[in-house]
Order: C-alpha cells, then structure tokens, then sequence
C-alpha cells in the first residue's frame, strides 16, 4: 500500500513539473514588421473610392432618446416626516 502511494505521488511530481512545458507558447512561423511601407512611385496612380459615413443615419440617431431612468420621489418629504415623528 505504501509502494502505491509513494508511485502514485511521484507520477504527480512529474506531471506537476511538466506543465509549465504545455503552457508555453509555440514560435510563430511566421514574424511581420510592425510597420508596413508602401512606396508609391512618381507615376503610379492609385484608384480608389472614399466612403464616409452616411449623415441621414446620424441624423436619425439623435432623435432615438431614451427616458431618464431617475424618478423623482413625490412623498418623500412627507415620508422623512413621519419618520421623524415615529422617533
């Protein structure tokens, strides 16, 4: 029984000791620059369309208000009073 136990506990030293091995990161297979250069040369030209937010959408986005979640209290102060007076 002590032999199984003793196995047993040196199987979890080991598996305890292998784990950092797992959580390590792999090398990526590929590395990018951090910063992507295009050189354009003189007489290149480049074609492309410029897209900017539609203004009707933004428009219709303001009047989409929601009510005040905070309501104001209407007996609040006659509920302090009578707090008060149970005192």
């Amino acid at each position: 029984m002590f032999r199984v136990l003793i196995a047993i506990l040196a199987a979890l030293a080991l598996a305890c000791l292998a784990l950092p091995a797992w959580g390590q990161q792999q090398e990526p297979s590929q590395i990018y620059q951090r910063v992507t250069i295009y050189d354009v040369a003189d007489g290149d030209t480049i074609d492309a369309d410029l897209e900017v937010p539609r203004m009707d959408v933004i428009a219709q986005r303001r009047e989409a208000r929601q009510a005040s979640l905070i309501r104001l209290r209407e007996d609040y102060v006659q509920r302090v009073l009578t707090s008060v007076k149970k005192l």
